[in-house]
């Protein structure tokens, strides 16, 4: 089991900007070092409807750490517990892929997001998935 806390964010209107196309998951999303996956469950963690800024970073967001049927966003999906919007820079430049195929089929991941909403809205633009 993984075992790790995320503060959550304290400006309620601030954007989580994501900073790293690496799929990292060390229990921080800052200014510095935050990849798509940490933003999420930073967001989760975070009551309320926020907002994920994903700038096109010349690379595609890969999904690179395997799991699956787990619903925290620590591994495999990414997934979504609360209201959120994510804008991406535009299709053309910002992907997120659920994994590396260039060595052959694709494996590792159940889907790229799990959206766990009762209720509530999730709005993803700019970005192809």
């Amino acid at each position: 089991m993984l075992g790790f806390a995320l503060a959550p964010n304290t400006d309620a209107d601030a954007p989580f900007l994501v900073t790293k196309t690496l799929d990292t998951n060390d229990g921080s999303c800052d200014v510095n070092d935050c990849s798509l996956r940490e933003a999420i469950v930073a967001t989760n963690l975070n009551a309320g409807a926020d907002t994920i800024t994903l700038p096109a970073l010349g690379v595609p967001y890969t999904l690179t750490i395997p799991g699956a049927d787990e619903d925290l966003g620590a591994t495999g999906d990414l997934d979504i517990t609360d209201d959120l919007t994510i804008n991406g820079a535009g299709s053309a430049t910002t992907i997120i892929d659920a994994c590396d195929s260039s060595g052959g089929p694709c494996s590792g991941s159940d889907r790229v997001f799990h959206v766990r909403l009762a209720s509530g809205t999730v709005s993803i633009s700019g970005v192809t998935i």
